[in-house]
């Protein structure tokens, strides 16, 4: 496994340990960190995130909170530099569904 791909890991099974005691649950449900790729150079790090209530509520929210959320992730990992991070939905099942529909009219 490549630097990134275990750097990649260790952000995703951290940051959602984060997202699971800082964001209110009753607000968004669940989140669920899909998918994180880092630059090599550590400079961003884009994180696509999967959440049951507001969806369109929570990347802003997220955003908002990412410098305290950066700053919890280098209590939690030990790294040169923690990336900026980017927080974007992940829209794959929408995207599924609406393949799924054109392929039925066929």
């Amino acid at each position: 496994m490549a630097r990134i791909d275990q750097i990649n890991s260790i952000i995703k099974e951290s940051l959602g340990q984060i997202l699971f005691q800082e964001v209110d649950q009753e607000k968004f449900g669940l989140i669920t960190i899909l998918r994180v790729k880092t630059a090599p150079n550590l400079d961003s790090c884009r994180i696509w995130i999967s959440v049951l209530k507001n969806p369109n509520l929570i990347v802003p929210h997220l955003t908002k909170r990412a410098y305290h959320l950066q700053h919890l992730l280098h209590e939690k990992i030990v790294l040169r530099k923690i990336p900026h991070l980017l927080f974007k939905l992940d829209n794959t099942n929408e995207y599924v569904d609406k393949i799924e529909q054109l392929l039925k009219k066929i």
